[in-house]
């Protein structure tokens, strides 16, 4: 794993004081060298020691002349966080979410994580939108479609949170039918929807005759 290994190589020198004098030989190695890689390690390093701006400025530069490159965006998008930079953040994180293929499993929670992110900086229309394109991705998973009904009625949007559980529960039978049935009433009594709610416990109901 590349981060264990450079944690790995922070504390090999941490132990002996020689943190410095591992920057500043890497510093050398990446201002010679043309290779990509040897830039990143210097910044992952740079981040590493808690000099994030430094670290940001030599992902940006790796962007500049690699616009897709997922480590550094990766990268970029956590030290702005961490620098309490929520707009370049969130355009990164936008960015990952939508290069990857639909098909792959870790676009959910790309999506899910924009979502969250966009709540931290107060857009929560925004952190709305993220969730449910998640949850579009993979309407048949119930633990996906769940978790983002669970971050919709924390984010203030129980109307959307039901509207998902709905759909999940007449997707599914027997007794997943009948769990999704229960959460669907307990979100839509939260949000003050009496007959809604009362229509999904008669249904769950139905189910034990």
């Amino acid at each position: 794993d590349y981060g264990r290994i450079l944690d790995l190589l922070w504390e090999l020198y941490s132990r002996k004081d020689a943190t410095k004098l591992l920057l500043e030989n890497i510093a050398s190695q990446a201002k010679d060298s043309p290779h990509t890689s040897v830039r990143l390690v210097h910044a992952h390093l740079l981040r590493r020691s808690g000099d994030l701006t430094a670290a940001a400025t030599l992902y940006e530069a790796v962007l500049k002349t690699e616009p897709q490159n997922r480590v550094a965006i990766r990268a970029l998008a956590d030290v702005s966080m961490e620098l309490r930079e929520p707009e370049r953040a969130l355009k990164l994180l936008r960015q990952i979410a939508e290069a990857l293929p639909d098909n792959d499993p870790n676009k959910p929670e790309a999506w899910i994580e924009l979502g969250t992110v966009s709540l931290g900086a107060g857009d929560t229309n925004a952190a709305a939108a993220a969730w449910e394109k998640a949850a579009s991705l993979r309407p048949d998973d119930a633990a996906l479609v769940k978790r983002v009904s669970q971050f919709l009625l924390q984010g203030g949007f129980p109307d959307k949170a039901g509207d998902h559980l709905e759909k999940l529960a007449k997707s599914t039978t027997g007794a997943q039918r009948l769990e999704n049935l229960t959460e669907l009433a307990r979100v839509r009594e939260h949000a003050g929807q009496f007959e809604p709610a009362d229509a999904a416990l008669r249904q769950a109901l139905a189910m034990l005759d």
